[in-house]
């Protein structure tokens, strides 16, 4: 029971957040679709790197899990194509390798991914590194939201007349002093 293993992994995130992954072994996809059964959560499953790369394009994903070692196209060099694209780079990536070397954990750091366990993994900690990257978008996502709206409010103020204008812009400073 996947419920064992702590809150679910939409709870108090993006609804119905969607999991792309990314391994060109059905038996490592299994365990993983095993894992986020009875989870608030969507998985999709691509078993090569092209078609991962296409459907982290084509849709809403909002975390990967990818597979180092696949043939045709590493997981190294499909997480380098994801975060040269504008479309996916903000796309967190967490890498799902049995490669455990400091140096493989390295490259995959370097190539743009948010982290990396080593295989064999358990539930509860892909579970707990899945939540906590979605929680860490979803912050990201708020501070944004946050800024575009505090812009508007700003370029609001310069449609108005002069006085109402000054206003704005003043009453931006005091909330500026106080924020500090």
């Amino acid at each position: 029971d996947i419920s064992a293993y702590g809150h679910s992994i939409g709870a108090h995130l993006v609804p119905n957040p969607t999991v792309l992954v990314i391994d060109d072994q059905m038996q490592s996809v299994a365990v993983l679709l095993q894992y986020f059964r009875g989870q608030s959560v969507n998985v999709m499953v691509a078993l090569d790197g092209v078609d991962g790369i296409k459907k982290a394009q084509q849709g809403e994903v909002d975390i990967i899990l990818l597979d180092v070692s696949m043939p045709d196209m590493s997981g190294y060099a499909v997480c380098q194509a994801l975060k040269g694209k504008p479309e996916t780079e903000n796309i967190p990536v967490i890498f799902i390798s049995g490669k455990s070397a400091v140096g493989d954990e390295t490259t995959g750091f370097e190539v743009g991914a948010v982290d990396y366990i080593v295989k064999p993994v358990s539930p509860p900690i892909v579970l707990a590194r899945v939540r906590t990257h979605l929680s860490l978008v979803r912050v990201s996502h708020l501070e944004k939201s946050h800024h575009d709206a505090i812009h508007m409010l700003g370029e609001a103020g310069h449609y108005n007349d002069n006085d109402t204008g000054v206003h704005m812009w003043r009453m931006a400073a005091y909330a500026g002093a106080l924020a500090q």
